[in-house]
């Protein structure tokens, strides 16, 4: 019976030393659990623009004359610059090595030209072409990191141009004459190369595109602006673009171009009552720009609109643009932004005095996104207020916020949010956008 008794006794002491040691591996496994497998995921609020906007294809019109030319072609001018009648634009090459020879020509010219603005320097300015070299060195090496062609090019020149301009401050050389005389003679010696080619010159003034970027449009400005809304769908579907064989490029005559786009009528509804929106082109030309209205013509039947617009500005990207699909964006906005998904309807309780004003002002402003969030929802008598939980440390906090902007993804709310405001969320808040059983004051 005592031998029973004991054995008991021991089973008792080693059960209840299992399970005190059991407790915190639990503890321990539950919160490596949690760490490797978070049950929360976080996004944080940032500055960003929305747009609200359409995508519309048509076409880019403008005034322009074709410039005749086929061959081997060396190309004199950049594309998008302004040329006058009877500039030349392009040499034909009567041997492939002369390809060679005019890229050998350029970068002779380019040195010569950085060696000679490299000695127009004044007195007591070494502090500035200090300051100069170190800004040049740091974006030249972030092109290179960048991999940027273009831009490695342009930083390296500004950095020999200041380290060369040091020199001469400083008397490590005098001048640069003998060098430039030297690049001069080579220079000669390689023009002398290219004496017999053939040049091709500007027809007329304006803005020149060479022929390996341009689109030719089988239709004038003034055909396509004449086409009704269903023509101009049969011509996009065909394809309006026409082949560029023997010609040098062409020469745009006006900073003035439009673009004709094809759109539902639903979309087209909202082009009324304004003048001016703004138009890019995703992927080809991607700077926003200023544009005016020009026409809407409906076509009732088929269930389509013709819109067109009209901008006054000119670059290079522009230029190379035919039958495109472009962004019109009604407006923009710019705010905090966070998930749709991290939004949550909560119950807030209110003073009775306010409810009542709450509810009239709420049923006032029924299409106002930002009224209603501001002042919340009634709902069977309960008021409800929209916002997110944030995380702060290992506690989430319910906050407010009053919507700007918002699609199918994200809100946007102003980016002045300050606790006990109608908008709470500031800028770089950890925003909860996944997780379940939130409340306020919750332990994550």
């Amino acid at each position: 019976m005592r031998n029973d008794s004991i054995k008991r006794k021991k089973i008792s002491w080693g059960a209840l030393l299992f399970t005190l040691l059991l407790i915190p591996g639990i503890y321990v496994g539950i919160q490596l659990a949690q760490i490797f497998r978070p049950t929360y995921e976080y996004e944080t609020a940032v500055l960003y623009t929305m747009a609200d906007s359409i995508e519309a294809e048509g076409l880019v019109l403008f005034d322009e004359t074709t410039v005749e030319g086929e061959g081997e072609l060396g190309y004199l001018v950049e594309d998008g610059e302004r040329v006058s009648t009877g500039t030349a634009i392009a040499e034909v090459y009567t041997d492939p090595s002369q390809s060679g020879v005019r890229a050998t020509l350029k970068t002779l010219e380019n040195q010569i030209a950085l060696l000679q603005k490299s000695q127009n320097v004044t007195a007591s300015q070494l502090d500035t072409l200090l300051s100069q070299r170190s800004t040049a060195l740091y974006d030249l090496l972030d092109g290179i990191d960048r991999m940027g062609l273009a831009t490695v090019t342009k930083h390296k020149d500004n950095y020999l141009l200041a380290q060369n301009k040091m020199q001469i401050t400083t008397g490590s050389a005098t001048d640069f004459n003998a060098l430039i005389n030297e690049l001069q003679l080579q220079k000669n010696e390689l023009s002398a190369q290219l004496a017999d080619s053939e040049l091709i010159t500007a027809p007329t003034n304006g803005y020149f595109i060479n022929g390996q970027n341009t689109e030719i449009l089988g239709r004038t400005r003034a055909e396509v602006l004449q086409l009704s809304p269903k023509q101009l769908s049969e011509v996009l579907a065909k394809g309006a673009e026409e082949d560029v064989d023997g010609l040098a490029g062409k020469i745009v005559t006006s900073y003035q171009w439009y673009f004709c786009g094809l759109c539902s009528l639903k979309d087209a509804e909202r082009f009324a009552g304004r003048k001016e929106v703004s138009i890019c082109f995703p992927g080809r030309a991607e700077t926003t720009l200023p544009a005016t209205i020009q026409s809407v013509e409906k076509d009732e039947e088929n269930q389509i609109a013709k819109f067109t617009l009209k901008c006054e500005y000119i670059g290079a990207d522009v230029l190379r643009l035919g039958q495109e699909t472009a962004q019109v964006i009604f407006e923009s906005y710019t705010g905090v932004r966070i998930s749709t998904s991290a939004v949550h309807m909560v119950k807030e309780e209110i003073p009775a005095s306010s409810e009542s004003a709450v509810s009239s002002s709420a049923a006032s402003q029924p299409g106002s996104a930002e009224s209603g969030a501001a002042q919340g929802t009634v709902i069977n008598g309960e008021h409800f207020v929209s916002g997110v939980y944030v995380k702060y440390g290992h506690v989430a906090r319910f906050r407010k916020i009053q919507k700007l902007y918002e699609n199918a993804e994200y809100i946007l709310v102003p980016v002045n949010g300050k606790v006990g405001s109608d908008n709470e969320v500031r800028m770089y808040d950890e925003v909860i956008v996944k997780g379940s059983d939130l409340h306020d004051g919750k332990l994550l």
